[in-house]
């Protein structure tokens, strides 16, 4: 049953129900559904980040297919990745060293996918080399690194968040007014 709120201060936050007293201001730091919605964003930003860049990169390999645009757009992709991913190594984003090597192939692949259309020149000069990367190839890519990342992240996530579940104390809003369960 619901009582009138214990007087604290002139603007009172906590309401005693029985023998429980749950202190509002508390509750609402807990997350909610937008809360979860932005903690789930964030642990995954840099892996869509990434994802999202590999397939741009690759479509505009397709529709602009000169030289300039592998080496421009390529290299591009890859200082810009790069960067972003020192700063999320920094914010400490990445489960483990596995996680930040399988990000950084990504990287990789697509530095050498960029140098690869110049050495192909090179190596064959009277090569007709129009089609290049002319197909839809880079979306089978994009998927098997989209799961061969993320479900190793997926997977440290869930083993960090067991991990911090078994060390963590129950939220204060379950807490009496005494202290105790």
């Amino acid at each position: 049953m619901l009582e009138k709120p214990v007087a604290k201060g002139p603007a009172s936050t906590s309401v005693r129900l029985n023998c429980l007293q749950v202190n509002l201001a508390s509750i609402s730091n807990y997350p909610t559904m937008d809360r979860d919605r932005e903690q789930m964003l964030n642990r995954w930003s840099y892996s869509l980040w990434v994802l999202g860049v590999y397939l741009a990169t690759f479509t505009v390999w397709k529709m602009a297919p000169s030289r300039a645009s592998f080496l421009v757009v390529g290299a591009l992709a890859v200082v810009w990745l790069g960067f972003q991913m020192v700063r999320a190594f920094r914010a400490d984003y990445f489960v483990d060293r596995l996680d930040v090597v399988l990000h950084g192939w990504v990287l990789v692949d697509i530095a050498l996918e960029s140098l690869a259309f110049e050495a192909f020149r090179w190596l064959q000069p009277f090569a007709v080399l129009e089609a290049f990367h002319d197909n839809l190839h880079f979306i089978g890519c994009a998927v098997v690194l989209s799961l061969l990342v993320g479900g190793y992240r997926a997977n440290g996530l869930r083993r960090r968040t067991k991990a911090s579940a078994a060390n963590a104390d129950p939220p204060p809003a379950l807490k009496s007014a005494d202290g105790s369960l």
